[in-house]
């Protein structure tokens, strides 16, 4: 059973037992501190029953995880996880002895420790990446059960006394339990070994997972430090009753709740990963430090909300960046490090701050948390910079950076899984690219004339060949799709892709018509997924180079743009009658450059055509020669002649004047060798054809595509790129068929997609 075949009600069943499970282990969670000093408990003392939910954990999510990948099978482990919950209320219930807290509360960490295969069955209703958005959804569930427990805890002791959020939260556990027997569990592929003991080490070793689980430490550190443990005592200290803490729950779970979302759909596609664990860290770290000094409870529940907005940043990337890289048979092994791990600043945090808490008061363990925050955003940052290094050194400390011998001496190495639909000129080409990447894993290939290109996909190694592209999108390893099929495909596939969590390479153009092309940016944007679309020339390095010479006022502000695109022969009418026409097929490369190289938008175009070269384009409706003038929105002129025959070769030239110089590129030829003799002076022609001239371009994009799945970065040619040169594109029809110039707001509003 894949995740798209699950229904509606099996992701509402599983919502509501895991909202159940979590409001009954935090419906006394506020009051918890408060009871045992009610109890008599010293602040060492509550440090240790506090902890101990941290003990048990540490000891367990980790074999948890490796049985549950073990023997393939979650649900009993949710079975666990809801049955120890109703005993540690129980537990709590049925006596007030501190000996007995303890070890309820410890009971209660063997509940949380089942967390791991919570996380790891739901991702699995899921595929691609939609596995990170799903952890967003699953910790704002999370964090909702907890701000409606934790919510009402006050509230209830105020109402009924110290044990009535036991009593309640027991009854949650127990409902929460029998609808747990009504979870769908897909079924692992046949194909798929159980997990072996040799596994784990390679689990534990990937540099992704150690990082995130150090940083969470010292969230959970925080954490458990603060709301979940000595907030509430600060609130009382102040004055504020039992029931005053359901506003300081409030206050601090609302933002975190909101936050829980936003961070993985708009912070971290923003500033990426690292930058946004950065911020959040360093903006808890900040309110974490006034809050002993917070004197009225205003003051304190504005620090709460800081501080609930901030640790709410950090907590779903952490889930979505533990196991974004781990084969799906290992997932709930490498939850299960991470969770065991973590578990150490659930463990340490609230000791270690009961122990400073004993010797000063409770400002010391508010301190020692704050400062633990600036360490987590100083690596946060340290571990981003490394990162952007690696993109121009190629070193980087991550595995899937620099491949790494295992005992018998083969390289690993964290990949992208990847299908390409299409086999023609194209798709070959990126196919036998993409062959040669480490990082790299070419799944499958997908044609309409498959069995034309089973021989020569085995002779580069890929290992399935389809003629339904659709087998690629439903494959649940696949990340990422290269779309090579013809134009008029595009919308159809991209709309699938999408819609199915994959990362998606486009050629271009995306349409041929801009309301397509609008619709489908609209789902990929919907689906959260990387889509780049191939205008190959922006990675060649001589015109990069231009681009940022430009870019950085080497030669002043841009006045003027030429551009010389002319083909060495013209190609085949088959291919002319289902190009698009020059514009939307051969220019468009052109039209994608001018913005690149002049660093502005196109407002007005102007294009002139003719039929030079050969009768076909005619009665295909096309011209085979064009000059287009451009004018952008900066004050600059461009010019672009194209021809679909130059007899001396592939003929590619820019040249940029500025108010301060002029930044010129021109042929690329086989040698630079030039012969001097009596009859005339000789050197070699332009290279043949764009797969020689760009050769190298079509392989940097290629990575660079990567490297955006791998960093979670943008991509560096964007959807609204490919929109954008496609309103040139259509503008530059229009000017030739009525004979005028065609500003750009004429053919289409200029839309942010």
């Amino acid at each position: 059973m894949q995740a798209q075949q699950l229904e509606a009600k099996d992701h509402i069943v599983f919502v509501f037992v895991t909202f159940m499970y979590w409001a009954s282990q935090y419906l006394y969670t506020p009051i918890l501190s408060p009871y045992l000093e009610y109890k008599g408990a010293s602040y060492m003392l509550i440090g240790v029953v506090l902890s101990s939910y941290g003990v048990t954990q540490l000891l367990l999510r980790l074999p948890i995880g490796v049985l549950s990948d073990y023997r393939q099978v979650r649900r009993p482990f949710i079975w666990l996880g809801m049955v120890t919950s109703l005993l540690s209320c129980l537990g709590f219930a049925v006596t007030d002895h501190v000996g007995w807290a303890l070890f309820s509360r410890a009971v209660a960490g063997i509940s949380a420790s089942a967390w791991v295969v919570f996380t790891v069955l739901y991702s699995s209703y899921f595929t691609g990446a939609n596995v990170t958005k799903a952890m967003s959804t699953i910790h704002f569930i999370t964090v909702s059960a907890q701000l409606m427990g934790m919510g009402v805890s006050g509230y209830l002791v105020s109402r009924w006394g110290w044990n009535a959020p036991f009593w309640i939260g027991a009854g949650v556990a127990f409902l929460g339990l029998a609808l747990s027997f009504l979870i769908r569990e897909p079924k692992p592929e046949a194909s798929r070994k159980p997990i072996e003991p040799k596994d784990l080490a390679n689990v534990m070793k990937e540099p992704i997972l150690l990082k995130v689980s150090i940083l969470s430490i010292i969230a959970h550190g925080m954490l458990f430090i603060t709301m979940y443990g000595f907030t509430p005592l600060q609130a009382l200290k102040i004055g504020a009753d039992k029931e005053s803490l359901g506003w300081l729950v409030v206050a601090f779970m609302l933002p975190h709740a909101v936050a829980s979302i936003v961070a993985g759909r708009y912070f971290a596609v923003r500033f990426g990963h690292w930058p946004t664990l950065a911020i959040g860290f360093a903006g808890s770290a900040a309110f974490t430090v006034v809050i002993p000094y917070a004197d009225t409870m205003l003051t304190l529940c504005l620090t709460q909300i800081g501080n609930g907005f901030a640790q709410g940043m950090g907590f779903p990337l952490f889930l979505g960046m533990a196991i974004q890289y781990i084969e799906s048979e290992k997932r709930a092994t490498a939850m299960g490090f991470y969770q065991a791990i973590y578990s150490l600043g659930i463990f340490l945090g609230p000791f270690l701050a009961g122990w400073l808490n004993s010797g000063g008061g409770l400002a010391n363990g508010f301190i020692f948390a704050s400062l633990s925050g600036l360490l987590a955003a100083g690596l946060s940052i340290y571990w981003s910079k490394a990162e952007k290094r690696s993109l121009t050194t190629g070193v980087s400390l991550d595995r899937k950076w620099r491949p790494a011998l295992t005992g018998r001496g083969e390289i690993t190495m964290s990949k992208v899984k990847v299908g390409i639909i299409g086999a023609g000129r194209i798709g070959k080409l990126h196919a036998e690219n993409l062959v040669k990447l480490h990082r790299v894993e070419l799944k499958a290939i997908s044609d309409i004339f498959a069995e034309q290109v089973r021989e020569w996909a085995g002779s580069i190694g890929i290992p399935h060949v389809t003629d339904d592209y659709k087998a690629i999108l439903q494959d649940p390893d696949i990340q990422a799709v290269l779309i090579c099929s013809p134009t008029d495909t595009h919308v159809p596939i991209i709309t699938e892709a999408a819609r199915a969590g994959k990362h998606i390479f486009c050629e271009k153009p995306i349409s041929f018509q801009l309301e397509q092309t609008r619709e489908a940016l609209e789902v990929v944007k919907e689906a959260g997924v990387k889509f780049q679309v191939g205008f190959c020339r922006r990675f060649d390095h001589s015109l990069k180079k231009a681009h940022q010479t430009v870019k950085e006022g080497g030669i002043g502000e841009p006045h003027i743009l030429r551009i010389t695109s002319r083909d060495p022969h013209p190609p085949g009418k088959d291919y002319v009658a289902a190009s698009g026409g020059l514009f939307f097929d051969m220019a468009i490369h052109d039209f994608d450059m001018a913005r690149y190289l002049v660093g502005s938008e196109v407002e007005e175009v102007f294009a002139q055509g003719a039929v030079l070269v050969d009768p076909l384009f005619a009665e295909c409706g096309d011209v085979d020669t064009a000059i287009t003038t451009l004018k952008f929105k900066n004050g600059a002129i461009g010019v672009i002649d194209n021809s679909r025959k130059a007899v001396y070769g592939y003929d590619q030239r820019v040249e940029v004047l500025g108010a301060k110089g002029c930044v010129t590129v021109s042929n690329v030829t086989p040698t630079t060798a030039e012969i001097s003799t009596a009859e005339g002076v000789f050197r070699d022609k332009p290279k043949y054809f764009f797969l020689e001239r760009y050769t190298d371009a079509f392989v940097q994009e290629i990575e660079d595509f990567i490297d955006s799945i791998l960093l979670d970065k943008e991509v560096p040619v964007s959807g609204y790129d490919g929109f954008q040169a496609e309103l040139i594109a259509m503008a530059a029809k229009k000017s030739f068929a009525e004979n005028r110039p065609v500003k750009l707001e004429e053919v289409s509003a200029v839309q942010s997609v």
